[in-house]
């Protein structure tokens, strides 16, 4: 918990990538695509059934963008998570610091969701 701690208090954007993963995570696994729409959109042109499309398709690209966003944070917080783990810690402190365990959990953690946005994709 300690661990946790540090990070929330000194590492605050890699802590926030996570938590936006999560909840980003959740929403794509509630995710319906709007493919019976659009099928019914293409086959029986009205504008009712486009407006019901579109009103699935609107959603759907929303999410997709938040997911790529969310990629190119990942994509920015790994390198200093690594940085940080690699270049300042010593020998005689690696993996007994709070920041060392915080650091390395939050790399894991940010890792597994990633492996479960794969799965999900």
């Amino acid at each position: 918990q300690r661990n946790a701690q540090y990070v929330k208090e000194t590492f605050p954007e890699g802590d926030m990538v996570l938590r936006t993963g999560y909840e980003l995570l959740e929403r794509v696994r509630r995710y319906e695509d709007g493919s019976n729409e659009v099928r019914t959109a293409i086959s029986q042109p009205t504008p009712e059934n486009e407006a019901a499309a579109w009103q699935k398709i609107g959603p759907s690209v929303a999410l997709l963008k938040e997911c790529f966003e969310f990629a190119q944070s990942v994509e920015g917080v790994i390198p200093q998570i690594l940085n940080e783990l690699c270049n300042h810690a010593t020998d005689e402190d690696a993996g007994r610091s709070d920041k060392n365990r915080g650091l390395a959990r939050l790399l894991a953690d940010l890792m597994q969701n990633a492996f479960a946005f794969d799965v999900l994709k």
